[in-house]
C-alpha cells in the first residue's frame, strides 16, 4: 500500500555575501530579512512543518538553519558533507537514507541540485526556478524513504521569499 503522507521541503539558502571561498559565504542583511519573511509563510495555515532538517555544512546554509530554528524549536537538524553543492542524485540518496520516523524533510542546500531534485521528483514540473530562500512543498507518493525515486513526488506549494 502506498501512503501519502510523507512531505519533502526543498529550500534554497538565503541570499549570501559575495566572498573569495564560496563554502564560507555569509547571509547578507536581505537575506536574512527574506528569510524573516520566510518564516511568516511558514506558519500559515497552509505552511510548512518539518520533522528534521538536512543541510549542507555550508556557512550560509547553517545560518539558514538557525534562523528557522526558533521556528522549528526542537526538530533535529542534520548536517551533511556530502549536500554541499551537491547534485539532485546525491540528495534523493540523503533523503533514501533518512529514518522512517521522520515524515517531513526539510532540505536546506544549493542550486542547481535543488531545482533538479524538484524535476526528479515532480516530472510535470521540469525547470522549477529556485531563488535564495524559496521553498517548494512536495507531497511525497511514498511509504518508505528507501523507495523515493523519480516521479514519487507532487509540488503541493511554491513559498516566494521575494513576494
Amino acid at each position: 500500500m502506498v501512503c501519502a503522507d510523507r512531505c519533502v521541503y526543498v529550500m534554497r539558502h538565503g541570499l549570501a555575501q559575495s566572498g573569495p571561498v564560496d563554502f564560507d559565504r555569509s547571509l547578507s542583511e536581505q537575506g536574512k530579512r527574506l528569510l524573516k519573511r520566510q518564516i511568516k509563510q511558514f506558519q500559515s495555515a497552509d505552511g510548512i512543518r518539518p520533522d528534521c532538517l538536512l543541510c549542507s555544512t555550508a556557512k550560509r546554509v547553517r545560518q539558514t538553519a538557525e534562523i528557522l530554528s526558533d521556528l522549528f524549536l526542537g526538530t533535529p537538524v542534520f548536517y551533511h558533507e556530502s549536500l554541499y553543492l551537491a547534485p539532485a542524485e546525491r540528495i534523493m540518496e540523503q533523503l533514501r537514507q533518512t529514518d522512517n520516523l521522520y515524515k517531513r524533510i526539510l532540505v536546506i542546500g544549493h542550486n542547481p541540485g535543488l531545482e533538479r531534485l524538484i524535476s526528479l521528483l515532480d516530472c510535470l514540473h521540469q525547470n522549477q526556478n529556485l531563488y535564495p530562500a524559496d521553498c517548494v512543498s512536495l507531497k511525497i507518493l511514498i511509504s518508505d524513504w528507501s523507495q523515493l525515486k523519480t516521479g514519487t513526488g507532487k509540488i503541493q506549494k511554491i513559498f516566494r521569499a521575494g513576494v
